[in-house]
């Protein structure tokens, strides 16, 4: 997220907020909305759909597939900060792909949400120990990065809910995944969320997760492409644009949640007529045989390819190559 989409965003909700405090409650109305925990003032339609899904019953993960610019991380932390301002309990754990995304994205995200909670609402940051602090019952935000070998830094006994944001980013999703956060939730009764764009190639973990999500026929999956963001045709039109058109692999996969390759990253781009087709997993995906090849470079450059061999199709699919 910009800093332009947060300024876009902290201007909605004063526009809300201006909107209560000139009604007959006044001043009085905000504070009790975050007494009762009932943030979704500051929700667009698209985030109360969100929403809905999150907290549906049933699937021990929910996953959810969103176009750029759909404010997914601040529904998410919306949330989040909602429930441990009402409700004792373990910590919740956030986790993002880096650092900076945190120093970028998610601290001021959470600043502009909490503008306008009562003092002894607003959350403390413990820098040394990575949390939020909510003082009125106690309650943590945990949150870190998971790149770069920091999985296990979300690591605890117990949690009610974790949130797994920029999925596709995450280098070692299923050990983040699997080995860290699950665990966590077996004697709370918690959640697993993860938001998600598609990546850049359908060989990444998260592939496995969305396809997973899919088959259960329930709430364990969503999807919200840019037509359901609540922008006018005019500013959708820009952005299909501005990403090369609507049959271009950036609009495909950024606004309208598609998994596909992208042509920009194919190994011989000038086959794409003969040879270069888009692949699109099925529900067998997860069980086929993946394979990476290495040519290690020492006066040129190191390449490394990864395949999928589709049993169904008969064929061999090369999905991507890191240079």
């Amino acid at each position: 997220m910009r800093k332009d989409e947060i300024e876009l965003q902290r201007n909605a909700f004063a526009e809300v907020v201006r909107k209560l405090k000139a009604s007959s409650a006044g001043v009085s109305d905000v504070r009790e909305r975050w007494i009762k925990g009932d943030l979704s003032y500051k929700y667009w339609d698209v985030q109360k759909r969100m929403s809905a899904v999150l907290n549906s019953s049933g699937s021990l993960k929910k996953v959810l597939n969103c176009a750029r610019r759909l404010r997914k991380t601040t529904t998410s932390l919306i949330e989040c900060i909602e429930d441990l301002n009402t409700n004792e309990g373990p910590p919740t754990r956030y986790v993002a792909p880096t650092q900076k995304m945190l120093r970028n994205i998610v601290h001021p995200i959470i600043k502009m949400i909490c503008e306008d909670a009562p003092e002894e609402m607003k959350p403390v940051w413990k820098s040394q120990d990575g949390f939020y602090l909510f003082p009125k019952l106690g309650t943590e935000l945990h949150i870190a990065g998971a790149n770069n070998g920091h999985e296990d830094d979300s690591r605890g006994v117990a949690s009610r809910r974790c949130v797994v944001d920029e999925a596709q980013m995450i280098v070692n999703l299923k050990y983040l995944v699997n080995d860290v956060l699950t665990p966590q939730l077996i004697t709370t009764n918690g959640q697993l969320w993860m938001m998600l764009t598609p990546p850049k190639t359908p060989i990444h973990e998260c592939t496995e997760y969305v396809l997973e999500a899919k088959q259960k026929n329930d709430d364990s999956y969503a999807e919200f492409d840019i037509y359901q963001s609540g922008y006018s045709k005019e500013i959708i039109q820009r952005f299909c644009e501005e990403a090369g058109g609507s049959e271009s692999t950036t609009w495909l996969r950024e606004y309208m949640c598609q998994f596909v390759v992208d042509k920009n990253f194919s190994i011989v781009p000038e086959w794409k007529d003969t040879y270069k087709e888009e692949y699109k997993p099925d529900e067998f995906y997860k069980f086929y045989f993946k394979y990476d090849g290495m040519d290690i470079g020492v006066r040129d450059l190191t390449v490394v390819l990864f395949a999928v061999y589709d049993f169904k199709q008969a064929r061999l699919w090369v999905l991507d190559e890191l240079v």
